[in-house]
This record gives C-alpha cells, structure tokens and sequence, in this order.
C-alpha cells in the first residue's frame, strides 16, 4: 500500500513517504542511542574522577600526617638536644656541651624532606594496600 508522491519542483523524483519515515525512524533511534551512549559515559567518567579525586585527597592526608610526624620527631630530638645541652653547661662539662652543639648543628643542617626527595619509596607506599594508614 505504497503511494508515490511525485515531486517534480523540487527532486524531480518520486518519494515514497514510508521510506522518509523509516529514514527519519532510524535517524532519530540512532540519536537517542547516542545520547544514551553519551549519558552513561558522562557518569562513568564523573565515577572515575570521584574515585582519583578520593584517591588524591586520601594521599595528600598520608603524606601530610607523614611531614606532621617528621617535624614532631625533629622538634622533640632539637628538645631533647638543647636540654642535654642546659644539663652539660650547668653541670660545666665543656665537652659534652660540645657534643650537644656538634649534634644540634648536624640535625640543624639536615633537611626534614631529605627522605621525601626518593618519590618512587613513597608512592610504592602509598600504592601497599594492606598498609594501613591513620589519618
């Protein structure tokens, strides 16, 4: 049950409607299938940005409690120094003041991110997942 239509002005061929149709059927399904397509993997890239932004975060926390604790223990080891340093001088041991001196200018000349500077050991850290880290 086909009808022709002859479109002389425009083509100059006969169209038939039910193929326009089914033309404009299929072009509009595959459309909706693309923006479906679309959709999904607007989500999924949204899922994966969520998790490496977690990710991210979880090891800015580590690596900030690590610097926490570094500079905690080279507080207290400066302390402990300059406390063995008033004990030596008020007890006038010149040379274990000496010592205490020698042993604060070394720690003075270390850097606190001296370990830092191998990356590779911390991200491996990092990476162990039967690590477990307080934060």
């Amino acid at each position: 049950m086909s009808r022709a239509v002859f479109v002389a002005q425009k083509l100059g061929a006969n169209v038939n409607p039910f193929q326009v149709l089914q033309t404009m059927l299929e072009a509009a399904d595959g459309w909706v299938t693309e923006v479906q397509r679309a959709k999904a993997d607007r989500a999924e890239i949204a899922a994966w940005e969520h998790v490496q932004t977690d990710k991210i975060r979880a090891q800015q926390e580590v690596l900030l409690k690590a610097l926490d604790l570094t500079f905690d223990e080279r507080r207290e080891n400066f302390r402990r120094l300059f406390d063995g340093l008033d004990t030596a001088m008020a007890s006038g041991d010149a040379a274990q003041a000496a010592s205490f001196l020698e042993s604060i200018t070394d720690l003075a000349k270390t850097s606190p991110f001296k370990e830092l500077a191998n990356v590779e050991i911390i991200v491996s850290e990092l990476k162990r997942p039967e690590r477990v880290w307080d934060v």
